[in-house]
């Protein structure tokens, strides 16, 4: 399983591979007025983690103080095997997930999401952002309170929710 929870202003990208491997990227930004020094004194205030329990995978990026002024934006990209099961939440960016089969839960707060080829048991929210799928498949639960959402080539029992603006099948 990939679990990535906790990412703060920043976004998470899964894509499956063919391959087997798996691979991660963290990056890591500030505003474009900071040096890399204040970038790296700000990263003191953050708990980082990357680490390998049995077949999980864990991520997290959190800040640990309460001023989101001084945030900065960190990010997950990452290559991995087809077959995954995910459970990923990120509080203020997009998620971006394709090439993937499995148990597939992801959750943003502030941030759209943007899915292409995948299959399984997907369940998908944002709180402020849109949706865009295309070639989805079996269970699909995708629901945002802040944004459209426009589907394309689905197939299955499919569940689409939106309290603000419009639904495009």
């Amino acid at each position: 399983m990939l679990r990535l929870s906790k990412t703060s202003g920043g976004g998470i990208s899964v894509e499956g591979s063919t391959d087997g491997k798996a691979v991660l990227e963290v990056y890591i930004k500030g505003n474009n007025t900071l040096s890399k020094t204040e970038i790296e004194e700000r990263l003191q205030d953050y708990t980082l983690m990357v680490e390998k329990e049995g077949s999980n995978l864990i991520c997290v990026a959190q800040s640990n103080k309460s001023n989101w002024r001084k945030g900065l934006s960190i990010t997950f990209k990452i290559k991995s095997p087809r077959n995954i099961d995910t459970d990923l939440f990120t509080s203020g960016g997009c998620i971006k997930l394709a090439n993937l089969h499995g148990n597939l839960d992801f959750r943003t707060s502030g941030g759209g999401l943007e899915l292409s080829n995948l299959s399984g048991d997907i369940h998908g929210h944002t709180s402020g952002g849109g949706i865009t799928a295309q070639n989805i498949e079996d269970f699909v639960d995708l629901s945002t309170s802040g944004g459209g959402i426009n589907v394309s080539n689905a197939q299955g029992e499919i569940k689409l929710r939106t309290l603000l603006a419009g639904l495009f099948v």
